[in-house]
């Protein structure tokens, strides 16, 4: 009997306690998924933009080593950004955002139309050949406005919708506004491009 009363009197949790500490542990165990889920948006958004670098770099490849695509010289290489939802052989780098189609895709592409720099580069590539295709992760996309790139060989020289001027391409999560920009942690990435310096870049 006084074992018993001695073992009641012994410190314990009691169940206000216990409740406590399972909350506690269920609040923290949702932040680390919510983390998670988070921290691969992210890198999903950079591996998206470095993606889109690439297909860039592989443009200006073509363009400096004046490659034949599809057993025709051609007179620039680009990166569209498109839909795709757009496939047909006229509208495969046809702007999404005037389509209103979902702005997932980017595809590099030979366009053998003559060059007239400003006259013509401003104008979707007609009946472009498709060199490689790339549709972003699943729930994401570019933000607008639309930009296109373009390499003339050979040394070669980059455009942006046929200009020589600076350009930021905007990847985002679906449906996020990202019009005022990438900072403060919002759910896009933005890559530079820099026609006059030849640079094209992750921000």
């Amino acid at each position: 009997m006084k074992w018993l009363q001695g073992a009641r009197g012994q410190s314990g949790f009691t169940l206000i306690e216990m409740i406590t500490v399972v909350s506690i542990i269920t609040i923290l165990s949702v932040l680390v998924i919510v983390s998670t889920r988070v921290g691969n948006q992210r890198q999903q958004l950079r591996d998206a933009a470095a993606g889109y670098v690439t297909a860039a770099r592989n443009a200006e490849s073509l363009a400096s080593a004046s490659q034949d695509v599809g057993g025709t010289a051609r007179k620039a290489y680009g990166v569209c950004i498109t839909s795709s939802q757009l496939t047909t052989s006229t509208d495969q780098c046809a702007d999404p955002f005037a389509a209103g189609k979902p702005a997932d895709t980017y595809r590099v592409y030979g366009r053998s139309e003559t060059v007239g720099i400003k006259d013509t580069l401003d104008d979707i590539p007609v009946n472009p050949t498709i060199v490689a295709s790339f549709k972003l992760p699943a729930g994401i996309e570019f933000a607008s406005p639309n930009v296109r790139i373009d390499y003339i060989p050979p040394a070669p020289t980059l455009y942006v919708n046929g200009l020589r001027e600076d350009a930021t391409v905007t990847i985002q999560k679906n449906g996020n506004n990202s019009s005022s920009g990438c900072g403060g942690g919002k759910d896009c990435q933005t890559i530079q491009i820099k026609p006059r310096a030849g640079a094209i870049y992750v921000n």
